[in-house]
This record gives C-alpha cells, sequence and structure tokens, in this order.
C-alpha cells in the first residue's frame, strides 16, 4: 500500500492543485511540456520541483508517478524531447541531453510564476531518461538531487550488446519520432560512444549531490548489473551519497508500481533533510 505520510488532503488547501501545459523553445524547435502543481496552503510557501525524463521513445511516461508525486507535495515537470510526441524537430540522442538543459533552465527561469523551490530542484530518469539525466548532469546540469530508474548506458549497450542495441534501433522505426536518417541514431552513438558511457559520464558528475538508484531484477533490456549498478558503485568508490535498491520487477515496473513510488518519494524525502542538514 501506498504510504500515507507521503500525502497531505488538499480539500484546505488555500491553492489547489492543477496543470499546466507549456511550449518551451528548444534551439529553434517548438517542445511539448506539462507541470503538475501541488496543492499550497498558504502565502509563501513554495514546492519543490522534479524533472521527469521519459524513455525511449517515450512509450512510458510514468504519468502516475508525476501525479503521486504531486499529491506527496512535488511539483513535476514532464515533456517529450524534439522529434517525438508533438514536440518539432528532430529526435537525436544529443538532442535529449540538450533538451534537459533547456527545460531544466526554463524552471528556473519561471519559478517565481510556479512557485518552485529552484533549491530543492530534483531530476528524475527512467530508461533512455536514465541516460539523459547521466549525461546531462555531465553536461552541467545543476539539481539538489538525482534519481535513476533502470538507466540505459547506451554506450554500453552499443559497444558491448550491439544485437540487442540494433535490435531496439530497428522496433522503433517507422513513425515514432523524426530523425535525420534511418541511420542516424546508431551513427550517433557510435561517435559519441566514449563520451556516453556511464563510467566516462561519471568522471564529471557532481559528486556533493545525493543520488538514488532503482533497478529491476526481471530487466532484461537493461540489466542492472550492466547499467544501473556498475554506475552507482563508481559514485559510491569516489564518496558520493547513493543509494541502490533493485525490485522484483521487469523494466517498466509494471507489477510494482506502489513500491515504486513509495521508493522514490522516500529518495526525495531522505535528499530534503539531508539539504536541510547541510543549512
Amino acid at each position: 500500500m501506498f504510504n500515507n505520510d507521503f500525502f497531505r488532503d488538499p480539500e484546505n488547501a488555500l491553492v489547489r492543485p492543477y496543470n499546466d501545459t507549456l511550449i518551451i523553445d528548444s534551439h529553434g524547435s517548438k517542445i511539448y511540456a506539462r507541470i503538475h502543481i501541488p496543492a499550497f496552503y498558504d502565502e509563501t510557501s513554495r514546492c519543490p520541483v522534479v524533472l521527469m525524463l521519459h524513455g525511449y521513445p517515450g512509450n512510458e511516461k510514468n504519468i502516475d508517478i508525476a501525479q503521486n508525486l504531486r499529491m506527496a507535495g512535488y511539483a513535476t515537470v514532464t515533456f517529450s524531447y524534439r522529434g517525438v510526441w508533438g514536440s518539432h524537430g528532430e529526435y537525436t540522442f544529443a538532442h535529449l541531453i540538450e533538451d534537459t538543459l533547456v527545460v531544466a533552465q526554463h524552471i528556473r527561469d519561471n519559478a517565481e510564476e510556479f512557485r518552485f523551490d529552484t533549491g530543492r530542484f530534483y531530476v528524475l530518469g527512467h530508461s533512455m531518461g536514465g541516460f539523459a539525466a547521466v549525461n546531462s548532469l555531465a553536461a552541467g546540469l545543476e539539481v539538489s538531487g538525482a534519481i535513476l530508474m533502470a538507466p540505459c548506458n547506451m554506450a554500453y549497450k552499443y559497444l558491448y550488446e550491439y544485437e540487442a542495441f540494433y535490435k531496439l534501433m530497428e522496433s522503433q522505426k517507422g513513425g515514432y519520432f523524426n530523425t535525420p536518417s534511418d541511420t542516424y541514431l546508431e551513427e550517433e552513438v557510435q561517435e559519441h560512444a566514449q563520451q556516453w558511457l556511464f563510467e566516462n559520464a561519471a568522471d564529471k558528475l557532481d559528486l556533493t549531490i545525493p543520488y538514488g538508484f532503482i533497478g529491476g531484477k526481471l530487466d532484461g533490456l537493461t540489466p542492472p548489473e550492466k547499467h544501473a549498478r556498475p554506475l552507482y558503485e563508481i559514485l559510491v568508490s569516489r564518496g558520493a551519497d547513493a543509494k541502490y535498491t533493485e525490485l522484483d520487477d521487469g523494466h517498466d515496473f509494471p507489477a510494482s508500481r506502489v513500491a515504486l513510488t513509495n521508493q522514490i518519494i522516500f529518495y526525495l524525502r531522505e535528499m530534503e533533510k539531508k539539504q536541510d542538514e547541510k543549512h
């Protein structure tokens, strides 16, 4: 069951929960974003905000988690990368990173309007969204903490699991997104493989923020022993505050949504506590 300690009743809220839609310019293309705003109980309160990054190509967007985080007092921002699910432009893996940085800056620039507390700003990436999160952090994304759910080390998959990589690329052709060519994504990973490998991206990660990992024991797409756990172990070995949890489930966690949500909120609460201790 849900941990009811995580949730607040909005019935007596000064401002009730609401949603909003954003159209954000990313490098000349319009991308679609959705925000879920929690209840506010006084005039001066602000809410923590979680930037949620979906996977490849985005059939699973984890909107149930966004809604539950909102009930727990967190604003969430979800968006579609360029070239997919209504966003304009071309879909490339480099654009995932660029778009993440753009949306994060938009959150900061509009914090006053939405009453975001950017001192409690977190990123949550699932699958390819985990790839985007790790490499955005390596490229300078500044957040208060990061949660990685079944993160996909795409460069590892290309270098060491090529058959599975090729199958994944082929499975999504035919209309999901707009790419420069049918072979562009593979060529792009080939060009950037060493840069995007988690073990190399880790050299540029901020070791002063906390990290939470969630793996799936039955995950055949991004087996945790090859994707999530090696990065977790690197961060721990370098002194970072990193935690790892493994659920008895597959890549999209279809059988453990409640446990998954509880774990995410637990990580966020722990991250907030550590921030409070610093101040």
